[in-house]
């Protein structure tokens, strides 16, 4: 045995015991210091002397030199506005109407499936979200108009498919690899898969949720990992997006993970998921306008969303989406059907009913940027506020073109 002083200890010694201290700490056995930490804590506590036993001391082995780790891709520069579509907006809707009823009913199949117990089918999932990508790159606002039109009925599976949609269209603005952003709509598409386990009368239930009631929903992000990591052909981007879409940058959500431990696969879902349910309308609860949900977004929990992000997802989405209902100054009401982001108050709208009289009107489209147009947008509104059918009107009188 060895008697040193407690500024001679090293990491790897084996201490027998305490020969001298200032303070009543006691070493509850022997053993070998492993950290310096270890050292600094028995310094604190009063300890000056110790036995030591030279003979099992612990050398380190030389470590092996880390490798340096790979140069990173830089990022690439988040692009002003979309590209110009590839295909005229009247072309594409019509194929992107059909994509989405068929996502739709795939969707309930699955929703169903996954409540029977069957295991996910991810094939046909697959095939879904390589046709809405490409819809997305041959004219975006065919599939953004289709997501402005809610059914609150069914808003679970419209959610994901909105959600998918919005993914695409924001993944695509980022400039991502085509095998990024089907990975990202996937993921969007199942990113609350684990719903499907939650009682419905939970997820219907009009008004605030007690604390018991909130613990089993946020339980869905964890039902919905383990299906997901339960089936062959998930990647850990879609996996990663289903488990971390509720969280935020300050802490605050569903895991408490805050900052760098949040992927910017999670980040962008994180605005998709609250963005698409602040405008859809739920059985307990009115919609926003996208307007009104962008600043909520960024008034409510400022520190909760990545705002460069944010901002490049309001930038690609537009002030007024096309999709939207808006009513002008003129009286007339109009579909946004084409956004403008060098004027984003200024997109081109179709007019179709007349406010003032509560009638119909011959449809004519207006760019309300060009000089000759003499109107601008009131506000976003409501179809209901006029008894209108914006799915009827929407599928006859646009898509019929």
């Amino acid at each position: 045995m060895e008697n040193i002083s407690i500024d001679e200890l090293k990491p790897g010694m084996f201490v027998q015991g305490v020969l001298k201290q200032t303070g009543k700490a006691k070493v509850k056995s022997s053993g070998w210091v492993k950290t310096q930490q270890a050292i600094d804590k028995l310094r604190q506590v009063g300890i000056t002397e110790i036995t030591i036993d030279p003979d099992k001391t612990i050398t380190d082995k030389p470590k092996k030199p880390e490798p340096e780790p790979e140069p990173k891709e830089p990022e690439k520069p988040v692009p002003p506005h979309p590209t110009i579509p590839r295909v005229a907006l009247e072309q594409e809707l019509g194929n992107a109407n059909k994509l989405f009823e068929q996502a739709v009913e795939l969707q309930k199949k699955t929703l169903d499936d996954v409540k029977s117990g069957k295991p996910l089918n991810v094939a046909p999932l697959e095939s879904l979200t390589k046709g809405v990508i490409e819809s997305v790159f041959n004219n975006q606002d065919a599939l953004a108009c289709l997501t402005r039109l809610h059914d609150k009925e069914g808003y679970l599976f419209d959610h994901a498919i909105n959600s998918s949609i919005l993914m695409s269209i924001f993944a695509k603005h980022m400039q991502f690899d085509e095998d990024i952003i089907e990975q990202l709509a996937m993921g969007a598409l199942l990113h609350d898969l684990g719903e499907v386990k939650l009682p419905n009368k939970l997820l219907s239930k009009k008004g605030k949720l007690t604390a018991e009631e909130y613990d089993t929903v946020k339980q869905h992000i964890h039902e919905g990992w383990t299906l997901l990591k339960q089936t062959n052909g998930i990647s850990d981007i879609v996996l990663d997006v289903a488990l971390n879409h509720h969280e935020r940058l300050d802490g605050s959500g569903y895991q408490a993970k805050a900052g760098d431990d949040i992927s910017q696969y999670a980040r962008m879902m994180a605005i998709i998921d609250s963005y698409e349910a602040m405008t859809s309308e739920r059985s307990y609860r009115k919609d926003s306008n996208p307007i009104q949900a962008f600043k909520k977004l960024r008034r409510d929990c400022p520190n909760c969303y990545d705002e460069s992000l944010l901002g490049a997802f309001i930038s690609c989405i537009g002030l007024h989406p096309v999709g939207t209902l808006v009513k002008l100054k003129s009286g007339k009401l109009a579909l946004v059907t084409k956004s403008n982001f060098d004027d984003p108050l200024r997109p081109t709208v179709k007019v179709f009913f007349n406010a003032k009289y509560e009638h119909y009107t011959a449809v004519n489209d207006l760019d309300l940027a060009s000089k000759k147009v003499d109107d601008e947008i009131e506000s976003s509104i409501k179809p209901e506020e006029f008894k209108i059918d914006l799915l009827k009107f929407f599928k006859h009188a646009v898509i019929a073109e």
